[in-house]
């Protein structure tokens, strides 16, 4: 009995049935590093070309406003309108200052107040005009203020004051001044408002007419206290030499 030969198995047969390879799957999550691998506390932002054009724009933008706010600081304030003017009629002191010379004082306002010692250069710069005995005076001879802060201005006048004109009385031969002097000696009780240190003044410059001679005021003044002030004058006389 003849035997029947065994079916051959190819080699891709039996490929075919093989099973396939395995792969190994990676990580989802990110590598770790290793032991001797170090990883750097914080990254350098990687700038972009539009970032590098903004950053010089935003530097500008703040030193315009650092610049603004300086000039904003060292620029001076505007200065405050003041309401200012003198209280009228000014009044006029009782006694004379001299010969035809009178002072008036008038009280100054401020609204609103000025600060500190502003007072002083408002009163005398620029406080406005007065008008006194029909003249206008533009500003005060002096200023000062009383314990209260309230400020006045002072002027002197020197015209348009009859109460302040004085007058010479008689005048009355005294003789010679002294043997062969060549001068004979004339006095004369001065009137008026005589008041204060006002009569020294008056009495050098009332005018006098002595025994035909003009003079612009005495020659000598003196006070003699009950019997009032007095001139005197020294004229040329030929029979005292």
């Amino acid at each position: 009995m003849m035997a029947h030969p065994q079916p051959r198995r190819y080699a891709s047969q039996q490929q075919a049935h093989s099973p396939p390879p395995s792969y190994h799957a990676a990580p989802s999550t990110p590598d770790l590093p290793h032991a001797d691998e170090t990883t750097p506390l914080c990254t350098k932002p990687h700038r972009t070309s539009k970032t590098r054009a903004v950053f010089p724009i935003l530097v500008l933008v703040q030193v315009a406003l650092a610049i603004g706010v300086l000039v904003k600081t060292l620029q001076p304030s505007a200065p405050i309108e003041r309401e200012i003017y003198w209280e009228v009629p000014l009044v006029a002191d009782v006694s004379c200052l001299g010969y035809g010379t009178r002072a008036y004082a008038a009280q100054l306002h401020v609204e609103p107040p000025a600060p500190g010692e502003a007072w002083h250069k408002i009163c005398v710069g620029e406080a406005p005009e007065v008008e006194i005995t029909g003249r206008i005076v533009e500003r005060p001879a002096w200023c000062d203020r009383d314990a209260n802060g309230t400020v006045f201005g002072h002027w002197i006048v020197d015209y348009d004051e009859p109460e302040c004109i004085s007058n010479w009385a008689a005048f009355a031969d005294k003789g010679c001044t002294a043997d062969a002097s060549g001068l004979r000696n004339y006095e004369a009780r001065l009137f008026g408002r005589l008041e204060g240190g006002a009569w020294r003044d008056m009495c050098r410059r009332t005018p006098a007419i002595v025994h035909g001679q003009k003079f612009p005021g005495a020659m000598r003044c003196a006070d003699r206290v009950e019997e009032g002030k007095w001139g005197a004058w020294d004229l040329e006389d030929e029979t005292c030499a």
